[in-house]
């Protein structure tokens, strides 16, 4: 972990700043241990560099009224950067100073108390009914049971970056639930937490980690039950994390300027799957719960960025190219 700190800034904890700050999707994934993070106006912003090309992951961690003099601040002394996975207010601030901005893909929230009932949720009741049918118990993990179980579910080849690894330097305030069956773990769930001014208001779920024999349903069953213990807590919503290039109205709009080759770029990624990515797949789990979409952006001044998603690829995967088994 590298801090770059610059003028105007207090020395304050980056995890100090992320329980006032943090109320995104991805704030708990600035722990990645790789990543750089730039201080200045009494916050900061975390980003890894590749060659000469700064990939920044996130909104900006601090205060709203000094969010422009911060992005103002990094963009003077980044010559070639990015911003990844952002929300509308920084993208707005970042058009400004020149960047063009792209739809990224949507957040699906999921508001508690979520009710299973209505049409479009069929699939969700269908999968939770079979987990309960089987017997299913989901309860939350101690910690001697997060050690054991994440040794057994760890894969040879971890992400990180948009997707943060297994591991991380801080695990404080994460939740772990598993789902068991004749008390033999099945899979298991971690949920990130969302932070507004000190407080946990929400939960974004980050990782998913099953076996082969897994009931059917298990992930439903868990999320559902977790969100019933978050109910009761006075948490307010959870979030299931990015669908990444997902079509909804937010592509077509026309808030911004856009860059065209982008747009061109994020829609053969989407319709590549499973080639590069399951973007489909994972668009289709999470879109099936019916939450409220949040749009997500992508802040470039390249007018042909492909090495750029070549190398975000790159920082997620390890490779340039997809792992043909997993």
């Amino acid at each position: 972990m590298t801090i770059l700190f610059q003028k105007h800034q207090r020395e304050t904890s980056p995890d100090s700043l992320i329980r006032q700050f943090g109320s995104f999707s991805n704030a708990w994934s600035l722990h990645q241990e790789n990543l750089v993070r730039y201080s200045s106006y009494g916050g900061f912003l975390a980003y890894r560099k590749y060659q000469n090309n700064k990939f920044v992951l996130g909104d900006p961690i601090c205060k709203d009224s000094n969010l422009k003099q911060l992005l103002e601040d990094f963009d003077r002394t980044s010559v070639n950067s990015c911003f990844v996975q952002i929300s509308e207010k920084p993208a707005k601030i970042l058009a400004e100073i020149g960047y063009d901005i792209n739809y990224f893909g949507s957040e699906s929230i999921l508001h508690l108390p979520y009710s299973r009932q209505g049409k479009v949720k069929r699939e969700v009741r269908n999968l939770f009914n079979a987990a309960t049918q089987k017997n299913i118990q989901v309860r939350e993990l101690t910690s001697e049971e997060i050690f054991k179980t994440q040794r057994i579910f760890t894969k040879d080849c971890e992400y990180s970056f948009l997707i943060r690894p297994l591991h991380l330097k801080d695990q404080s305030a994460c939740r772990v639930f598993g789902a068991f069956q004749d008390n033999q773990i099945m899979s298991y769930s971690i949920y990130d937490p969302i932070y507004l001014n000190k407080k946990i208001v929400g939960y974004a779920e980050s990782i998913n980690r099953r076996t082969v024999n897994a009931v059917k349903g298990a992930r439903v069953y868990t999320l559902l039950k977790a969100g019933d213990i978050f109910l009761n807590e006075g948490i307010k919503f959870i979030n299931l994390g990015l669908l990444p290039f997902y079509p909804t109205e937010y592509q077509k709009s026309d808030k911004f300027v856009s860059n065209s080759i982008t747009k061109i770029l994020f829609k053969i990624l989407y319709n590549s799957s499973p080639f590069f990515h399951n973007f489909k797949g994972l668009s289709f789990h999470k879109s099936r719960y019916n939450g409220i979409l949040l749009p997500k952006y992508f802040a470039s001044k390249k007018k042909i960025p492909i090495v750029q998603l070549l190398q975000i690829y790159k920082l997620t995967t390890g490779s340039y190219f997809p792992r043909l088994t997993d």
